[in-house]
């Protein structure tokens, strides 16, 4: 007798039951859980090497600049302090401006007609508002969230329509002391807002600033140049403003304050509020995570951490206070 054996080929299928489908389901789930921070993490990296490479290019195009004008740019063209300006002064090119032809950005320098005089006569300029919107990637960090045009300085603008081009990068004002009521330049206001332009003396950017390698006797790398600012919220309510590379609007006038980010002194009340990702809407930040990027006065950028000590961060940001800089 001959014995009979099925086809295995012939053979129906088992088909999978729920259970098993569910289990690769749930398997798939944890294996996008696990890959999608390293992916994040990998896109993050990309983008703050990205930024680093701007810092990097505004490093070299100041000091191009410095070899062809003998000082750093100033952090806005301002008119001299005084009080018949009123406390809002004039608009002025900022340091994002001066620069252009050193990143590669002569058409635009030259079609603006970037002078170093103030903008008070900004509406005579052919095409000035889409010029001043143009889009440079040199300026903004691709972290930050920030669209093409900065609509936070719409307010007080150039013209009330206009809402200038962004940037993620401010200069360093200094170690500023608020409550200073002498020193600083010849024609500083008087009075309790003298500290408004009293720091001009520590930074290495201020409005009307004309800093030379020479005044920067603390070292270049052991001094700060230019930081971010964000643009938006961190998780904290706070919502950012971050800049506008084209310079200061009208309202400004006493400290560029467009262009610069101040660093406070150790001693003031609202320090915590100015540091790092502090509450202060026009604090230094980034949407890095735990601090911000910076360029030094040498060129080189750094990452500091938003728990840097105070004292530290004051002063990496005076130029020529003797201070021995402690770890960051």
């Amino acid at each position: 007798m001959s014995s009979f054996a099925p086809n295995r080929a012939t053979m129906p299928r088992a088909a999978f039951t729920l259970v098993e489908l569910l289990v690769v389901i749930a398997i798939i789930g944890v294996l996008i859980a696990l890959l999608l921070p390293a992916v994040q993490q990998a896109r993050e990296a990309a983008r703050r090497m990205q930024c680093n490479n701007n810092l990097k290019q505004i490093g070299l195009a100041l000091h191009n600049y410095h070899d062809v004008y003998g000082s750093l740019p100033s952090a806005t063209i301002r008119a001299p302090y005084t009080t018949s300006l009123g406390w809002y002064g004039k608009p002025g090119w900022g340091w994002g401006s001066l620069i252009l032809p050193f990143i590669e950005q002569d058409a635009l320098h030259e079609a603006l007609g970037v002078s170093f005089n103030r903008l008070e006569n900004h509406a005579t300029i052919p095409n000035f508002v889409e010029l001043s919107q143009a889009k440079l990637t040199a300026y903004l960090c691709p972290s930050s969230p920030i669209d093409d045009l900065n609509a936070k300085f719409k307010k007080n603008a150039f013209d009330a329509a206009d809402v200038p081009s962004s940037s993620n990068y401010k200069g360093v004002f200094g170690s500023f002391n608020e409550g200073a009521t002498s020193g600083g330049p010849s024609d500083c206001p008087s009075g309790w807002w003298r500290g408004y332009c009293f720091n001009a003396e520590t930074g290495l950017f201020g409005a009307g600033s004309k800093v030379k390698f020479r005044d920067i006797t603390d070292g270049t790398s052991n001094t700060l140049a230019i930081g971010e600012v964000t643009y938006g919220d961190l998780g904290d309510g706070v919502d950012r403003m971050a800049g506008a590379w084209i310079g200061m609007y009208d309202g400004t006038g006493w400290n560029g304050n467009d262009q610069v980010v101040r660093v406070l002194s150790e001693s003031l009340a609202n320090t915590t509020a100015r540091r790092i990702n502090g509450t202060y809407r026009n604090a230094f930040s980034a949407h890095h995570p735990g601090g911000a990027q910076f360029l030094f006065g040498d060129g080189s950028v750094h990452f500091l951490p938003e728990t840097i000590d105070g004292e530290v961060s004051e002063d990496l940001a005076d130029r020529a206070d003797g201070n021995v800089v402690g770890a960051y």
